[in-house]
This record gives structure tokens, C-alpha cells and sequence, in this order.
């Protein structure tokens, strides 16, 4: 079983198809067609694919060359049979699923070259009790799902707001169990009033896993401003 190994356009990069597009694979060969070990191999610089391959249960076995070329690739190994990997295999979906939420976040507010933003699509991904928090400012302003869906809706379907666009650029995500954590770098652009801007900020999202799949229960952000700037190590 082959997998081609394609580049995304830049603008669909940091979205979790990537892994949603392997992990759908994956799926097929363990499930339907009874594999047990799967093997992958990737260049040596090759970096994001090797995190990716590891995020999948994927460990490194050796170095390899291929038959009439002097590259060394790097061989890994899926083993079905293994502890360790059923235990990746579940984090690995669990971690597909939440970047599908959260990028379904983002790009719910885009309204730029006249896309219609899809603002109300939030209420799914929210459970009814959730606690969303702008702390933005001297106090923070703390809202439920329909507070803060309608206003934002209203905003960027008026005008005043257009070319909008809201996008992860890094994320730190730890799962336990039922709940998760994820701490975000996200960008901002548009044009306000007439006005362009730009502005980076943080958000942290927690979810939990209930009957019906996981939601988010609660989102809270903050933007960079005099005295507040991105720590380094979500710039790299």
C-alpha cells in the first residue's frame, strides 16, 4: 500500500489534513484490510513528515537505501501488536479530531473575498454550558455560546468588518483521558472602518469528551499589545 506524498498550498498548511488524510489510510489498512505492520520511510530533513509518521504510532527502526540511489532514508514502523502503539494510535485520533474543531473555529469567521462566514456553525462545536472569555482588556467580557455567536455574526455580515480572517499559526495540545488542553498562536487580519489591521494573539481552549463526541468548553483569549508580545517559542 502506497501512500503519495503531496505538498498542501500554503494557505491549507497547520489544518490537520495532513493527518486526517494519513490517519484515514491508516484506518483502511488495520481495520479493512487486516495489516498488522505497516512500514514508511522519509528523507532525513524531512521533519514535519517524521512527527507526523510518529503521531500516527510510527517509531524509527534504521536508515535505509534505496536500490540504485545513495540517499539514507529513514525507515519507521507501525506494529499493531505493540502496547505503546495503541495507546499513540487512540492519543493520535483524539489529537485529529481536536485540530478539526479547532481549525473549524477559525475558519468559522472568515469572510474575506466575499466568503459568507459561517459564524453559526460554532453552536456545534461548543457544549451548552460554555464559557467563552475576551480578556482583552481591564476586565474580562465573559459570554455563553449565543452571546458571543449573534454579535460577531451580525458583524461580519454587515459590512463593517470585511475581509476578515482569523488562523491558527501554532498550537500546544495535551489530552488526559476526557479532557484536553490547547494553547494557540492565531493571527488576525482585515479591514475595520476602512482601516487594515493585523494582530496576533493567544488562545487557550479546553475540551472535554462527552456522549456525543468532544466539545469545547471553554475558550479564552488574550492579543499582543505594549508590554504583552508572543513568547519565542510559538514564533518558530
Amino acid at each position: 500500500m502506497w501512500i503519495l506524498d503531496l505538498p498542501f498550498l500554503p494557505k491549507y498548511g497547520s489544518r490537520g489534513y495532513a493527518f486526517e488524510a494519513a490517519s484515514s489510510v491508516m484506518s483502511y489498512g488495520t481495520d479493512t484490510l487486516g495489516l498488522t505492520r505497516i512500514v514508511a520511510i522519509t528523507t532525513q530533513e524531512n521533519q514535519s513528515s517524521s512527527r507526523l509518521l510518529e503521531r500516527l504510532g510510527f517509531r524509527f527502526e534504521q536508515m535505509i537505501q534505496m536500490a540504485n540511489d545513495s540517499e539514507e532514508l529513514k525507515l519507521l514502523v507501525f506494529d499493531k501488536t505493540e502496547s505503546h502503539v495503541k495507546k499513540q494510535w487512540e492519543s493520535s485520533e483524539t489529537k485529529g479530531i481536536l485540530d478539526r474543531l479547532a481549525a473549524t473555529f477559525f475558519d468559522a469567521f472568515t469572510n474575506e473575498n466575499g466568503n459568507k462566514p459561517n459564524v453559526s456553525v460554532l453552536s456545534e462545536l461548543f457544549i451548552p454550558e460554555a464559557m467563552i472569555i475576551k480578556n482583552t482588556d481591564c476586565a474580562p467580557m465573559i459570554y455563553n455560546p449565543q452571546q458571543f455567536i449573534e454579535p460577531r455574526e451580525k458583524l461580519l455580515s454587515e459590512g463593517n468588518l470585511v475581509n476578515f480572517k482569523e488562523e491558527e499559526v501554532h498550537e500546544i495540545t495535551e489530552i488526559f483521558g476526557n479532557i484536553a488542553h490547547r494553547f494557540s498562536l492565531y493571527r488576525k487580519t482585515g479591514v475595520l472602518s476602512g482601516k487594515a489591521f493585523e494582530t496576533m494573539g493567544m488562545k487557550t481552549m479546553q475540551f472535554i469528551h462527552t456522549p456525543s463526541g468532544w466539545k469545547i468548553s471553554s475558550i479564552a483569549w488574550d492579543d499582543e499589545k505594549n508590554g504583552l508580545t508572543i513568547p519565542e517559542r510559538y514564533r518558530k
